[in-house]
């Protein structure tokens, strides 16, 4: 498995034990967003 899809499943994890909308949520939001932003298909 490549390091792109093993930081995706880890922000993941981390937003799935994070209250939604709080500050974590946001922070992982904006670094997946951030990741999957640099990432053509």
């Amino acid at each position: 498995m490549s390091d792109f899809f093993k930081k995706i499943i880890n922000i993941l994890k981390q937003m799935n034990y994070s209250d939604f909308e709080s500050d974590k949520f946001e922070k992982f939001n904006a670094e997946l967003e951030e990741l999957m932003g640099g990432q053509t298909a």
